[in-house]
């Protein structure tokens, strides 16, 4: 009986270990093993802070701010076509600033004053002047309201939550969180007004995205110190979790006129500071930048549970990039490496970093831990 026990056990287990390796043979060849690499976007944008990918995560929309356009690209990093700004005065842009997912497709700023959205296709479906000057579909608010400029939002429902300017008749208020509705076009809502010093007001204007939305709440990083992140709605409170290291906002040089944007960057990249706030599943991400060896840059992402109020993990980019920012995806987060600015309006876009959305957003994978990853 012990013979025939023991005779059987080998075939069992070579057979799981067969499985297991044609498994594997099976993945490899369909090209599913997870991997980083880089990729070149031709063309390139000269001027670019926002990128969207598509719900299932195969197409990444790059905006191109200095060609008034949006590029499309493929995981793979072929470019797979141009959108322009378009004929129909309520649907042109001409300087497209940030594009974020919606339940419906996507939602395009064009510069501060106006909001337009696409369904899936990229087809234009509805816009909203955030002045008054204009024919087209307007901002409704409350007596005295002339115009509000956006500096960030987030859409959550049928709700956008706007940070930025807000003039009326009597008063412009320099920044305060505000709650468009959608289908109506009325401000609803003026929540809270937001004083800055000049520290904070210098890494806002270099710092994007500040909004970020998860399960139905939308919080935002506050630039002030200590930094923070405060969730904006339905809720408002003040997040305890944050990464140690971050106290004080980096001094920035107070300059003007044209070279101003290439001394500011270049001061930054010199600085530790929070860089951007994104959102993806139930999880809030923190992009900080800090100064590494040999001069390079060390960029991290902490990853930040809201519900629990707690940091969960930080991360190491595999990047030393002069400047970047990032966009989840379902597949991959594109890290969007970018040059040393040069003036306003003109900074080489060098790479496009695909990093697997697992070794980001899941807890239990380790890849990312250390820092000894390469792409290629």
């Amino acid at each position: 009986m012990t013979s025939v026990r023991s005779s059987r056990i080998p075939n069992v287990l070579l057979a799981r270990i067969a499985v297991i390796l044609l498994g594997l043979y099976v993945l490899a060849a369909a090209g599913e093993s997870p991997r980083c690499r880089r990729a070149t976007p031709e063309p390139s944008p000269s001027w670019s802070f926002s990128a969207s990918w598509n719900p299932v995560g195969d197409v990444l929309l790059l905006v191109d701010l200095g060609g008034a356009r949006i590029l499309r690209f493929g995981k793979d990093g072929r470019h797979l076509g141009t959108i322009d700004g378009g004929s129909q005065e309520r649907f042109q842009f001409d300087h497209p600033t940030e594009l974020v997912a919606t339940n419906e497709g996507y939602l395009l700023a064009n510069g501060s004053t106006r909001l337009i959205w696409f369904d899936q296709e990229i087809k234009p479906i509805r816009s909203l002047d955030l002045q008054m000057t204009r024919s087209v579909s307007r901002v409704r608010g409350p007596p005295g309201f002339r115009a509000l400029f956006a500096h960030d939002f987030a859409q959550i429902g049928d709700q956008v939550v706007v940070y930025g300017s807000v003039l009326t008749a009597e008063k412009l208020i320099e920044r305060a969180w505000v709650r468009l509705n959608v289908p109506t076009g009325e401000l609803t809502e003026i929540s809270e007004e937001v004083e800055l010093d000049l520290p904070g007001l210098h890494m806002e204007l270099l710092t994007s995205p500040l909004l970020a939305h998860v399960d139905g709440g939308a919080y935002a990083l506050r630039l002030v110190e200590p930094p923070f992140i405060a969730q904006i709605t339905p809720d408002r409170r003040h997040l305890r979790a944050f990464p140690e290291g971050f106290e004080r906002l980096p001094t920035l040089p107070n300059e003007r006129g044209r070279a101003a944007a290439a001394i500011q960057f270049k001061a930054l990249e010199r600085a530790t500071a929070p860089m951007g706030l994104y959102g993806r599943g139930s999880y809030l991400y923190l992009l900080t930048r800090q100064p590494g060896s040999e001069g390079k840059t060390r960029w991290r992402v902490s990853q930040i549970d809201p519900r629990r109020d707690t940091l969960v993990r930080t991360l190491d980019l595999p990047t030393s990039a002069n400047h970047l920012y990032l966009a989840p995806g379902a597949q991959y987060w594109a890290v969007v490496e970018k040059g040393p600015v040069v003036v306003a309006g003109q900074q080489e876009i060098t790479s496009i970093l695909l990093i697997p959305s697992t070794w980001i957003e899941d807890p239990g994978v380790t890849t990312l831990t250390g820092n000894d990853v390469v792409c290629h």
